[in-house]
């Protein structure tokens, strides 16, 4: 069996931390829709507590996000997921987490005068929308490898 690379094992954490690092430059309200687009990360902010600015607090959470992400990457490489697949699923989650996020407003002026931009809601869906991929992802992965143990060998 031929070994794929590490393909998810540096994709994840670099388009993690580039989403995350816009999304702080349009961060939402009070910088709500970049933490939950941040979740992978902001598991820092209860080590290192209360350290000043929240500039200095998001290069700890980009960090220790990015660091968060490369496990995930290494699990998807080593249940070898399908990288078409898996952007497929990405793209469709965000633009489905963008969508229903925008529509819970009465209008589009709504939404953009309660988080500031379109940009915010796009960054943090494509976040949002990376989690729910690999999510699906090992779900799918773990289904199949499941089915296939209950079958007899060579057999359909």
């Amino acid at each position: 069996m031929k070994r794929r690379g590490w393909f998810f094992v540096w994709l994840l954490p670099l388009l993690w931390m580039v989403t995350s690092v816009l999304s702080f430059q349009w961060p939402g309200d009070e910088y709500g829709l970049w933490s939950f687009g941040s979740l992978a990360g902001l598991w820092i902010v209860y080590l290192i507590g209360n350290i000043g600015n929240t500039a200095r607090i998001a290069i700890f959470v980009i960090i220790a996000g990015s660091v968060s992400m490369v496990p995930l990457g290494l699990l998807l490489d080593m249940l070898r997921v399908r990288r078409r697949l898996w952007l497929l699923l990405y793209l469709l989650f965000a633009a489905g987490i963008c969508v229903t996020a925008l529509a819970s407003f009465p209008s589009l002026s709504k939404a953009i005068s309660k988080n500031g931009s379109i940009t915010a809601y796009v960054l943090f869906s494509l976040n949002m929308g990376m989690y729910a991929a690999i999510i699906v992802m090992v779900l799918i992965s773990a289904v199949g490898r499941l089915v296939k143990r209950g079958q007899p060998p060579g057999g359909n």
